[in-house]
């Protein structure tokens, strides 16, 4: 191995450690008639970086297991620890420490020659991911915009599965915060996403957005890493337009296929004790002619969602908006209107 600060350069990775130490297979050759690598070990400020700006891997140690194929040792498992922050096009994460497998390609995807050096260490921040593990203070932003915070994570993307675990999990996006989870899981198939958490959970949202959305940053910003630190939870506003809380656990169902506004795309399926308020102000709190404030109690609500028919103004890249279909309340179940009179702030 070599010590110091050591760096390696090629078309396809730019890569910096202070050591950096290759293990070879004794009795092993690849197709072209060098050994074969059998795992890479860099520790000390670790940075590997696509050329281009479009991902990069930063911890303080990384580790590589090669794969032994017929053809050709291939990157199998990748180990992140210590500060781990690592982006692509669609993601950005913060975390402790970050274990990724990668899938063996198919026979088309394969090469007569070894995999290089560079190839070995850039495959943490390559798409052939079959599973991805991240522990410890993880934050992650992705591509729509969303904001996660959780314990640990797991995803399988070919199953198209992400389990986010830990005691208080957070969802952050735009102005909502779906917080307080005993885990949460979400699944995505043929167009269908479904998210469940068991146990209490918390929704809640401001009128304005809580934080702004990660968007893909620019190859400079890639090289520098100039960017803000991960969002923290959110110290919410005293003027929330709605907050619910519920015990037995929540259910979620998107249909991102195509369809016509008004027709069902989504279902809120919330069980056991829930609460719900949603507040319309017209006017400063101080003064609240014109606000109206809703108030319901079940032990189980169903809400059906259709897309809402888009705004003129809209961005051409604008999500569809949802609108409530309808609502279905279940055991015990109260519904309460608050309305502020504008001639006499009375309430009716």
């Amino acid at each position: 191995g070599e010590t110091g600060r050591v760096r390696v350069r090629s078309e396809a990775l730019e890569l910096e450690a202070g050591s950096l130490d290759v293990a070879f297979l004794e009795d092993g050759s690849g197709a072209s008639g060098g050994d074969r690598i059998e795992r890479i070990d860099a520790e000390g400020g670790v940075v590997a970086l696509r050329p281009d700006g479009s991902a990069r891997l930063d911890a303080r140690t990384l580790t590589v297991d090669m794969r032994q194929d017929s053809d050709a040792a291939r990157p199998g498992r990748i180990e992140a620890e210590g500060e781990v922050r690592a982006f692509d096009a669609a993601r950005v994460l913060w975390a402790s420490a970050l274990e990724v497998v990668l899938r063996s390609p198919g026979e088309a995807d394969r090469t007569s020659e070894d995999a290089d050096l560079s190839d070995a260490v850039a495959s943490p921040v390559d798409d052939d991911v079959e599973s991805a593990v991240a522990r410890g203070g993880v934050v992650a932003g992705l591509a729509d915009g969303t904001w996660v915070i959780a314990d640990a994570f797991a995803a399988h993307p070919e199953d198209g599965t992400l389990d986010l675990e830990g005691e208080d999990v957070g969802i952050l996006r735009d102005a909502a915060l779906l917080d307080g989870l005993q885990g949460l899981t979400l699944v995505e198939r043929d167009g269908i996403v479904e998210a469940s958490t068991p146990g209490p959970g918390r929704l809640q949202a401001a009128n304005s957005p809580l934080a702004d959305a990660w968007s893909a940053p620019t190859p400079e910003q890639v090289r520098t890493w100039s960017w803000p630190p991960p969002p923290t939870r959110p110290a919410m506003p005293d003027a929330l337009a709605v907050a619910a809380v519920w015990e037995g656990g929540l259910q979620n169902i998107e249909s991102r296929k195509a369809s016509t506004p008004g027709a069902e795309v989504a279902t809120l399926d919330i069980s056991d004790r829930v609460r719900a308020r949603t507040v319309e102000v017209g006017r400063p709190a101080e003064k609240p002619s014109g606000r109206r404030e809703d108030r319901l109690a079940a032990d189980r609500v169903r809400v059906g969602f259709g897309r809402a028919e888009r705004r003129e103004d809209a961005a051409e890249d604008a999500p569809p908006r949802l609108e409530i279909a309808s609502m279905d309340l279940e055991g015990a179940a109260s519904l309460e209107r608050r309305r502020w009179s504008s001639d006499t702030d009375a309430v009716t």
